[in-house]
């Protein structure tokens, strides 16, 4: 799971729980003299947390410990290997009425967690680049010798595919 990173958080960027659960409405008592400053909503009851995200008198792992949720891309397959990612499905489907893909709006998820599976024939794995496009490889060694570390944000995520 991705850490958890207030200033992201504060900004509108989602936050989970260790269990999955999602947080809303956290903001910071900048004048609180004590170290929970932070406070959210978590399935309709309030919670105080460090502002790192923990809890835990002892330091020790919470269920409701914050972390960043996982993003999740669509990804339209095409042929010789080529494939883009959109932030949404609708985007992804638009964008497959120009040029057909082998697969379409197939979801996955990056920065943390696990990657969606969708039916199980092929696994490929999916380099995914800032500026949306992206390369799918036969193989985990191929897709890491040929991401480029300058511009990767997701390198080798393996995703299911039909044939």
């Amino acid at each position: 799971m991705k850490p958890f990173n207030l200033e992201a958080a504060l900004k509108g960027e989602k936050v989970v729980t260790r269990d999955g659960r999602e947080v809303t409405d956290i903001h910071v008592l900048h004048s609180a003299t004590t170290e929970y400053k932070l406070v959210a909503v978590i399935d309709g009851s309030i919670y105080n947390r460090r502002p790192d995200g923990t809890g835990m008198l002892n330091n020790s792992q919470s269920p409701l410990d914050f972390f960043m949720a996982p993003k999740k891309v669509y990804v339209n397959f095409y042929d010789h290997g080529v494939c883009c990612y959109f932030e949404t499905e609708k985007q992804a489907r638009d964008a497959a009425s120009v040029v057909e893909p082998t697969q379409r709006a197939v979801p996955i998820e990056i920065e943390g967690g696990d990657f969606f599976r969708a039916p199980k024939k092929r696994t490929v794995y999916v380099n995914l680049y800032k500026n949306t496009t992206s390369w799918h490889y036969d193989t985990k060694e191929e897709a890491v010798k040929k991401h480029d570390p300058d511009y990767a944000i997701g390198v080798a995520i393996p995703v299911e595919i039909e044939e």
